[in-house]
């Protein structure tokens, strides 16, 4: 295809798919006075740690996996309650390879060069754990977004998201593919992503996908209810940028805190 005119409309159609999905996690009991946060019936078990690394083990559990009926659900166990994940598919024509009832799509439409477009991802979390954190990672090395029929063209992201100290996402300039946390009813760091309130709100702030997973979000503190956490995408794109569908897959990962 040739290049794309500072006149034309730039088609791409973005599908991103998204787990609506309740992290496997053990389920609390409690009473007047009391709360356990992790059911547990196990021989051994305990919290080891090193220089490098921490390790929870667990060992002996005669009653593992999920159990359920039509009212009820429990996940026994330490290693039940550890982390689950999410994959979220940009598809340019729609077809969805993880679509499914559980998941949700949202089309950010046809882009026309010099008008950025937006989108967003609700990542919904109901754990017993004393907190939980989220990280995020592309799959491809070079970019998030490739021409599908040539996947050395690629849709340039931002600068990858570093999470160090005050972090390094910036109001949005430029042209890319870029992400922000916008909102959270449990933990939303705006000295990282800004103080916006909505997928396009302009005091957002924004980072590209990054290669290795990198944290997003951390909340500390046992939630009684489900909590939400949500993160718009926004795309722009030059004038030179060559036509047609892209696509690209990143996944999140939600560790709970022990």
């Amino acid at each position: 295809m040739g290049d794309l005119k500072v006149k034309d409309i730039f088609s791409l159609v973005i599908m991103v798919l998204c787990l609506a999905f309740i992290p496997v996690t053990s389920r609390a009991m409690s009473s007047t006075n009391y709360r356990l946060d992790a059911f547990e019936i196990n021989s051994v078990s305990g919290v080891g740690s090193s220089t490098n690394y921490n390790l929870v083990s667990s060992g002996g559990e005669p009653f593992i996996k999920e159990g359920s009926s039509a009212n009820y659900k429990l996940g026994p166990g330490f290693p039940y309650m550890i982390s689950n994940g999410m994959i979220v598919g940009f598809y340019s024509n729609g077809s969805g390879i993880y679509q499914g009832s559980s998941y949700a799509d949202v089309a950010l439409g046809n882009i026309l060069a010099g008008t950025p477009v937006t989108g967003q991802t609700d990542i919904n979390v109901r754990t017993d754990a004393p907190g939980y954190s989220i990280t995020v990672k592309r799959n491809d090395a070079n970019s998030t977004m490739d021409l599908s029929t040539n996947s050395s063209t690629d849709i340039p992201d931002k600068t990858a998201w570093d999470p160090t100290g005050s972090g390094n996402a910036a109001t949005w300039t430029g042209v890319g593919l870029g992400f922000s946390v916008f909102a959270s009813s449990a933990t939303k760091n705006t000295t990282w992503w800004g103080t916006g309130t909505t997928k396009s709100d302009a005091n957002n702030k924004y980072a590209g996908f990054p290669i290795t997973a990198q944290t997003i979000m951390n909340h500390v503190g046992y939630t009684t209810s489900e909590t939400s956490t949500s993160v718009g995408y926004k795309l722009d794109v030059s004038s030179g940028q060559t036509s047609g569908y892209y696509d690209g897959i990143i996944t999140y990962y939600v560790t709970m805190s022990l």
